[in-house]
């Protein structure tokens, strides 16, 4: 199934690429402005689970070939996972990612303008010299209904 991609998801892609400073996340391949296209925002759990569609700790930045290799050996993308994360934030993960999730319009909106505001928050700490990894914060306001899933 091939899910099509949004602002929304445009924007988190951004952030996760960015929080890595544009280096794959398991080999540590670094793509320079301009040459940024093989450099990936590689989810855990599929975009379909709209509860951790958006979370930063469903997606690493991983180049094409470090992607393509995880996601034909899924017993090791467990544990590249489980090693990356920790144990304590993996099993968060995991628990989130099997709430069922409702999203209205409103909320969508909601997620966009704070998934923009991280990605005008990062770009501004990078402007004055910030370097290192830069985490975001999860866009999905708490009161969300978990109740079905939709939108």
């Amino acid at each position: 199934m091939n899910i099509k991609r949004n602002k929304r998801d445009i924007l988190f892609s951004n952030l996760v690429r960015e929080r890595a400073e544009w280096r794959c996340e398991r080999c540590d391949k670094y793509f320079p402005e301009g040459h940024r296209s093989g450099l990936e925002c590689s989810h855990f759990f599929t975009r379909s689970r709209k509860s951790v569609r958006w979370h930063p700790l469903n997606a690493a930045a991983h180049c094409t070939g470090c992607h393509t290799h995880l996601g034909g050996n899924p017993m090791e993308f467990a544990d590249w996972i489980r090693d990356h994360l920790g144990k304590q934030r993996s099993a968060v993960l995991r628990a989130c990612s099997g709430q069922l999730t409702r999203l209205k319009k409103h909320d969508l909106a909601i997620i966009h303008v704070n998934l923009k505001a991280s990605w005008e928050h990062m770009q501004h700490l990078r402007a004055v010299g910030e370097t290192g990894r830069l985490e975001f914060d999860d866009p999905m306001p708490e009161h969300f209904s978990q109740q079905g899933e939709a939108a």
